[in-house]
């Protein structure tokens, strides 16, 4: 190429600088963004003896262009451009290159007008322009370009040697990329993603399609498709790779030796990789994935759909499919081998998407780093794309999130960092920082935590990921769905008043009865309430629980009340038992309470809860545990679904009145369905009124809101006389304490406060205290929780940690690592102070203050529930608690000093005081003297024995103590 250089300021002198170099030897164009939009229109430009450069004068600031329509020439190249026709007068697509040879288009932008999803009903939508047409032509390069907001892409036409490589295309209303009559063509290393799309009356969106018409010079031959990334993203369903021959019927004439290979799709219509007519084909190592909130729709009215894409081949010869993960492959008299089919539905299973990859059904904004394999996948190496694999090296630090939802929960979250990368591959744990910052306000750190979110909506997550190497951050996105799926009251017009607003059918005569409150549903025997199958929330569940209350007629027939074809089916047997089969995956479970409990025509409230981590398969009858099974799987894990019932899908049903019902996507806890009246089942202890206790604390004043010593039972010993409710732990409550008894945590007991004591409930202002010491090796988590509202727990790295929600926000004050890692007794104080220019939140360990948080706002409570020592949901800390005081005053850090001195006080002398070191007010100066056995060791020097030593005085002074104790050497010793 000639070194000539030309500088133009318009479109004329563009004009005359192309007939310039065409004369010689080709050269250098720079064009300067002078104000005025570019156009193009030249015949016969170009020379065989050297490239014609056409490049921006400066890289910074581009000209823009309108169009450029070439006819007839050669060997010119566009580099950095910015193509925007959107306010030209000009008639015809942006480029139109006809009859051309080596006409290459790098590293420009093509930027059209639209905007949105089209139906040519909104005004304010934009349909777009196309961007470009070849044809008749040979050896045209479009590379490195980014297109975005086109209604069609660029068409090729009866072309031979084209190469589209490394292109973005995005926001386009119909196709990317649109061949027909195609010859030794390469498509490579493009992106195609968040296609804004129409709808399917307007155009079919595809994001490559090939397709055949009488006006073909050729037929498409030596097509191939290789390592592009198809991402639907947070767009809409298209067709990914389409190839139809449409002239074949008439011609004969099948596409030849076409191959798609080592690319990633990720979209939500079945026509992954769908190719008719040809032969010659070769479909090997993509990786295809189903993004089930991209969808697609016919017409403005009607329902969106969305499928897996699929591997299709149509009267197709000597084909050859191997190597994808794909969900399904049809290619008849075709040689499909080695392929690893994906499951989309039962979370349960080992090809389950979820269990391979990283973040490929999570929902929003998504990219390649999210569709990698998992690293301990097996199909690493063996299938799919080079993208997809876990071994990918990025080349750079890349943060990555995998995120799982906790089954039987309705917002628990666990979110890893492991499977981040580094420039050479997996990061180093040990070498690398995490932090993840929630929409909620809440912050963790670690490779691995998990969050419980308590609204519901599209939540947000942000990792940052840093080591010395450098940082980088990823967002992604949490759907938490609505825990109550449905709930029919009866009551008036019979409706779903849950969120999902189910649609429901009624079959038989609907007769107004009493219910438990309003009006119920009467089973006649024939009649029947069908919850449609179409309602998704219903479908693939991997917990439920369903409540409701039933009342059978004087002598009328048992039967089923309850039933999902081929899945569940509840009812009451001849001799009053109540039966609960259910089919999963991974088999058909029954659970069957006595006989009798479901004889008379009294009402009775039942619940059924599932989830292979809460228990398998309960049934409860009159908020009594009835009856129980080991059972897993998931519910339904199928396309083909089934109306949920209440009577009988076929035959006759129970005859009775139904009231209430509800299903919810989580499992219910022993506790919540137990009525604050009831009797005690086996599995609770039911705790009788408070007795008078000689325990006393710093953390008390006149009337604290609750006491528990837990010895000489469990009783709470304030005025509140709370009632209790105790589920043990393997070793009850006998087990020594700060002094006489503790309660043990061993994971799964628990003591819950009465949600009925409404003392503990919205507070703006408080003080927990209580001693706990962890079991050597146990298990860190939860030891203090109230549902919605707080959470005090012990961290992985033994920190001391408070999460708390008021009405103002979420806030969390957490301790230094370390702190809690033994299995000493420690004093644990919570202070809060949520008044305007108050403290706080502020979280205290053995008298120092160890936490704190910018906390205000009463307490958060969207409902009541309970104060759990232990955990309400799942396993709690192992260890044990003693000497719990709950205080609606704030103390201070002396109070709470003072405090801390009472349990060290308490433990050296195997008594509890009978009198507080702080009371407050005027009884401030209090001498209190009593003997201590003390147990100490030398300050870092375990060889030296100092003995037993004897305790002499203990004096306070307003809010300092002196305690002085004598060695067996004589010497005293005063701090």
């Amino acid at each position: 190429m000639s070194n000539a250089k030309i500088v133009v300021h318009n479109s004329h002198e563009l004009s005359a600088a192309i007939n310039t170099l065409s004369s010689r030897e080709g050269g250098t164009i720079q064009v300067v963004n002078a104000g005025e939009v570019y156009s193009l229109s030249k015949y016969r430009a170009g020379t065989d003896i050297g490239q014609i450069s056409i490049v921006a004068a400066d890289p910074e600031d581009p000209p823009i262009f309108s169009q450029v329509k070439l006819v007839q020439a050669k060997n010119i190249v566009f580099s950095g451009m910015n193509f925007n026709s959107v306010d030209s007068t000009l008639v015809g697509k942006d480029l139109q290159i006809l009859q051309c040879n080596d006409i290459k288009f790098e590293n420009n932008t093509f930027v059209n007008s639209s905007h949105g999803f089209y139906t040519g009903e909104d005004d304010n939508t934009e349909l777009g322009g196309s961007l470009g047409l070849v044809r008749d032509s040979m050896g045209i390069v479009f590379s490195e370009n980014n297109v975005s907001k086109y209604y069609q892409g660029l068409a090729i036409i009866d072309s031979i040697g084209s190469v589209i490589a490394d292109n973005r295309f995005s926001q386009m209303t119909g196709d990317g990329l649109r061949l027909s009559g195609i010859q030794d063509t390469l498509i490579e290393g493009n992106i195609f993603t968040d296609f804004n799309g129409s709808t399917q009356d307007i155009n079919h969106s595809d994001m490559i399609q090939v397709w055949s018409a009488p006006y073909n010079k050729m037929n498409t031959e030596n097509l191939t498709i290789r390592g592009n990334f198809f991402n639907s993203s947070d767009g809409v369903a298209t067709q990914t790779i389409f190839i139809k021959n449409e002239t074949y019927t008439e011609t004969g004439a099948k596409y030849e030796n076409i191959t798609v290979e080592n690319n990633t799709i990720y979209n939500g219509h079945i026509h992954g990789v769908a190719i008719y007519d040809a032969v010659g084909v070769v479909v090997a190592n993509n990786t295809m994935l189903w993004n089930p909130d991209a969808t697609m729709q016919s017409t403005p009215t009607s329902a969106p759909v969305t499928s897996a894409p699929a591997i299709q081949l149509y009267e197709v010869e000597g084909g050859t499919i191997t190597g994808n993960i794909v969900g399904r492959i049809y290619a008849p008299g075709n040689i499909i081998s080695d392929n690893a089919i994906l499951e989309f539905y039962n979370a349960a299973a080992d090809n389950y998407v979820g269990n391979n990859f990283v973040n490929a059904i999570n929902s929003g904004t998504i990219d390649i780093r999210d569709m990698r394999l998992l690293i301990d996948s097996p199909w690493n190496g063996q299938f799919g794309s080079s993208d997809t694999q876990s071994a990918h090296v990025s080349g750079e630090i890349t943060a990555v999130i995998w995120q799982q939802h906790e089954s039987g929960t309705a917002g628990r979250v666990s979110y890893d960092a492991s499977q981040s990368l580094g420039p050479d591959g997996v990061l180093s744990d040990a070498a690398t920082e995490y932090s993840w910052a929630f929409s909620d306000g809440t912050v963790l750190h670690g490779m691995k935590v998990t969050h419980n979110f308590r609204d519901v909506g599209t939540q947000s997550v942000t990792l940052t990921i840093a080591t010395y190497l450098g940082e980088d951050s990823v967002t992604r996105t949490t759907q938490i769905a609505a825990d109550l799926l449905v709930a029919i009251d009866f009551d008036g017009n019979v409706s779903d008043s849950s969120s999902y607003a189910s649609t429901l059918t009624e079959v038989g005569i609907h007769q107004h009865i009493a219910g438990v409150s309003g009006e119920g549903l009467y089973l006649n025997g024939s009649n029947k309430l069908q919850i449609d199958r179409e309602n998704a929330q219903i479908q693939n569940m991997s917990s439920f629980t369903v409540n409701m209350s039933l009342k059978r007629d004087t002598g009328g027939d048992g039967g089923t009340f309850l039933h999902m074809h081929k899945t569940l089916r509840a009812e009451i047997a001849d001799d009053g038992a109540v039966h609960f089969t259910l089919t999963t995956t991974d088999g058909t479970f029954t659970a069957k309470t006595a006989s009798g409990l479901m004889s008379d025509d009294n009402w009775h409230d039942l619940s059924f809860t599932f989830g292979e981590s809460r228990g398998g398969l309960r049934i409860y009858v009159d908020d009594i545990l009835a009856a129980e099974t080991s059972a897993t799987g998931i519910v339904t894990p199928s396309a083909v679904t089934y109306d949920l019932v209440i009577g009988n899908s076929w035959g006759a049903s129970l005859q009775g009145t139904i009231d209430n019902f509800a299903l919810n996507r989580s499992i219910q806890t022993d506790a919540d369905l137990a009525d604050e009246e009831s009797a005690p089942s086996q599995h609770t202890t039911s705790i009788g009124p408070a007795q008078p206790t000689a325990f006393d604390y710093v953390l008390e004043d006149t009337h604290p809101l609750l006491k528990i010593d837990f010895d000489g039972g469990i009783i709470d010993s304030s005025d509140w006389q709370s009632k209790l409710r105790v589920i043990e732990s393997a070793g009850g409550a006998d087990i020594t304490g700060v002094t006489g008894q503790a309660f043990v945590l061993d994971g799964q007991s628990k003591v819950y406060v009465d949600r009925g004591n409404d003392q503990l409930l919205k507070l703006d202002s408080f003080t927990v205290g209580l001693s706990l010491a962890r079991t050597e090796g146990g298990d860190e988590g939860t030891f203090l929780h109230i549902h919605k509202a707080l959470n005090v727990s012990i961290t992985d790295t033994g920190a001391l940690k408070v999460n708390m929600k008021t009405v103002d926000g979420s806030f969390v004050a957490v301790s230094a690592p370390g702190l809690v890692s033994d299995s000493d007794w420690h004093r644990i104080a919570v202070v809060y102070d949520g008044s305007t220019g108050g403290e706080g939140l502020q979280v205290y360990l053995d008298g120092q203050l160890a936490g704190h948080a910018n906390a205000h706002g009463k307490m958060a409570s969207t409902g009541t529930y309970h104060l759990v020592v232990g955990n309400t949901w799942v396993d709690s800390l192992e260890g044990k608690v003693d000497d719990i005081v709950v205080d609606s005053k704030t103390f201070d850090a002396n109070d709470i000093s003072h405090d801390y001195m009472k349990m060290m006080a308490a433990l050296f002398t195997g008594e509890k005081a009978g009198v507080p070191l702080f009371t407050g007010g005027d009884d401030a100066n209090q001498p209190l003297a009593q003997n201590l056995q003390l147990c100490l060791a030398s300050d870092g020097n375990s060889d030296v024995d100092l003995g037993e030593p004897h305790f002499t005085s203990m004096t306070q002074f307003g809010n300092t103590a002196l305690l002085s104790m004598t060695l067996p050497n004589d010497m005293i010793f005063d701090f």
